[in-house]
């Protein structure tokens, strides 16, 4: 292993690694990089994991990767390129984690993957990204983790062939609409947290029989449709905090029997239907906090601050381990609306 990192090398010119087949990894993180010959890594025919990251490279020669084939670990991160060219990583047939974050790219191209079977994580979080052609990902069904967060994303990208993806990052884009009509089966925790998202309909996560966790915070949601989580029977923690929802109504949650946790914080929740607590069973832990909260057991002409009513209203909650405190939350809030 050689590393090289926070020095102030400005490029790495070709022929440096001509006798050095034996490094298996290099670092070059943290210089001041800014050009890279083509045939810089000439000579590392056993190299496994490069270290680009933290400099300010540009672009990167079509063949610079081509005396590197058994490289399984590539960052790039933190960097100034703005463009993936097709054809970058067709040597890298033994790729499994690549990382791209913090760039300037704004096109992620058909073709760039064509040649890379064996990725399971892929980081291209903190870019530009605005559009994702139609069949990028389709060749990566080894992919486990896919990090598209904090670009400029405005249609759902298209998952086709990530049959084994596990947990899929979306959050602070552009995106209005949900789409996810490919089998996403082994799906564990979805975060489409901070985008445009104002709806969803019955049946838009059914493909996603496994999913665990899902965030939906400060979209512009203001119901929730009847089936819209239908089918996540393993769903065990919901984020829809900081949306516009008014009410809370059971028929939402058909068949999310394993949820444990749901954080409806800083919505504008005035009522809860009396059979929700009914399906979610499992449930011991709901925040209300910053929510109007004000079901028609609470009003202005009864005591709020008898017991037996919150017995009466959550008394499913109570038998199912339901967490206490957040009733005080609950009722804290009511008494500040009331005063």
């Amino acid at each position: 292993s050689l590393f090289l990192e926070n020095n102030r090398l400005s490029s790495i010119p070709e022929g440096v690694f001509v006798n050095c087949s034996v490094l298996s990894s290099l670092g070059f993180n943290q210089n001041k990089i800014i050009e890279i010959s083509e045939n810089a890594f000439i000579g590392l025919s056993n190299l496994q994991r490069l270290d680009l990251g933290d400099n300010s490279i540009k672009s990167l020669p079509q063949n610079i990767f081509e005396s590197t084939p058994k490289m399984s670990f590539l960052s790039l991160g933190n960097n100034e390129i703005e463009d993936l060219q097709p054809d970058l990583l067709k040597h890298l047939t033994s790729l499994s984690m690549l990382f791209v974050y913090g760039n300037r790219i704004s096109i992620l191209q058909e073709g760039i993957f064509k040649n890379n079977r064996e990725l399971k994580e892929i980081a291209l979080f903190k870019n530009q990204i605005i559009e994702i052609e139609v069949e990028v990902f389709s060749d990566l069904s080894q992919l486990e983790v896919l990090e598209l967060d904090n670009n400029l994303i405005e249609v759902f990208p298209s998952l086709e062939g990530l049959v084994n993806l596990k947990k899929l990052f979306l959050q602070i884009n552009k995106i209005q609409k949900i789409s996810l009509n490919v089998d996403l089966g082994n799906l564990e925790e979805l975060d489409l947290g901070r985008n445009s998202i104002k709806d969803i309909p019955a049946g838009t996560f059914s493909y996603l029989t496994k999913l665990r966790k899902l965030s939906l915070y400060s979209n512009q949601l203001s119901k929730l449709s009847a089936g819209a989580f239908q089918r996540l029977s393993y769903l065990q923690e919901l984020d829809l905090s900081k949306n516009q929802l008014t009410n809370l109504n059971g028929n939402a949650f058909l068949t999310c029997t394993a949820l444990e946790g749901i954080n409806l914080r800083n919505n504008k929740i005035g009522t809860i239907e009396k059979n929700f607590f009914d399906y979610v069973p499992e449930l011991s832990s709901l925040n209300l906090e910053g929510n109007v909260c004000v079901d028609q057991k609470f009003n202005a002409a009864e005591d709020i601050s008898d017991d037996s009513l919150l017995k009466d209203c959550f008394s499913s909650a109570i038998t199912t381990k339901f967490n206490i405190f957040l009733l005080f939350v609950l009722v804290s809030s009511v008494i500040k609306i009331l005063k």
